[in-house]
């Protein structure tokens, strides 16, 4: 009997749409001083709270009121400063920027490979790689400045033929006269064609992957 009774009330519980109550993981200001209210109330009047009990308990509900507003603070905070970051990087969208790392464009059948030597370089050797993987051109230069390095590209592959414009990687071997190793920093060139902010960075898109925008060395327009 008690089942068919248990199970009539589910049916009518459920016809009329009544959700059970959830009980509320966080307490929040106003039911702080709800339940200070209500204990006043009750408390026994030969009995009543202390002085000091009741100045403890106010001044626990003011430190929670001042922690929940500087909550709200920084969250608005935080909301305008993604908004001035976004509306900030949105000047880059289309613009060609050089940062550290290996991959470059081909455009119009050319392109500029970019790093820097720690010294001078004796030979440097650079391969080519296409978006699968495979080498597709080669070429080994001498006398090398330590800095700033440009090599200029025309597109041509191992066989001479062009190759068509798109993405590509690059590796690079460095030694001085003495056959030691150079240390080289590679970089990467690109078009920006999104941004975004992530851990409160501003992060562009560019060549498919992310690129943090303090480590944008140069912007160009071509």
């Amino acid at each position: 009997m008690l089942s068919t009774m248990e199970s009539v009330g589910s049916k009518t519980l459920a016809m009329l749409n009544v959700k059970p109550r959830e009980p509320k993981k966080d307490l929040d200001k106003d039911d702080f001083l709800s339940l200070m209210i209500t204990q006043l109330k009750n408390q026994d009047p030969l009995s009543p709270m202390n002085n000091n009990e009741f100045i403890a308990q106010t001044t626990q509900m003011s430190s929670l009121e001042q922690l929940i507003n500087i909550a709200k603070l920084m969250e608005k905070q935080n909301a305008q400063s993604t908004e001035s970051q976004l509306l900030s990087g949105a000047s880059f969208i289309g613009k060609n920027v050089s940062y550290n790392g290996n991959s470059f464009s081909l455009k119009d059948g050319s392109a500029n490979i970019k790093f820097y030597l720690d010294n001078a370089a004796d030979k440097v050797k650079i391969s080519i790689y296409n978006e699968g993987g495979a080498v597709v051109a080669t070429g080994e230069f001498d006398n090398l400045p330590s800095g700033l390095n440009t090599i200029p590209w025309n597109g041509k592959g191992i066989d001479g033929t062009q190759l068509p414009d798109g993405y590509y990687t690059y590796t690079l071997k460095a030694k001085d006269k003495d056959g030691n190793e150079v240390s080289a920093i590679q970089i990467s060139s690109g078009k920006v064609t999104g941004v975004t902010v992530k851990d409160g960075k501003l992060v562009f898109n560019v060549n498919g992957s992310p690129v943090a925008a303090d480590t944008v060395k140069e912007v160009f327009e071509n």
